[in-house]
């Protein structure tokens, strides 16, 4: 899924319920803008900033 997600993009969701069947639907990832989709690539926003910390002390 990584390498579909953008900012307001439409994602298809696959739900498994506990007796086994599954539901399939699409909705819009509320991801808004392209930093919130950093922050998402990178775990959210602390792991984000570390890692940009540690980059720019090099």
């Amino acid at each position: 899924m990584e390498d579909k997600i953008s900012p307001n993009s439409e994602i298809e969701v696959l739900a498994k319920k506990e007796d086994g069947s599954e539901v399939r639907f699409k909705t819009l990832l509320r991801i808004d803008t392209q930093i919130e989709a950093e922050y998402y690539f990178n775990g959210g926003l602390l792991p984000f900033v570390l890692r940009k910390m540690v980059r720019e002390s090099k």
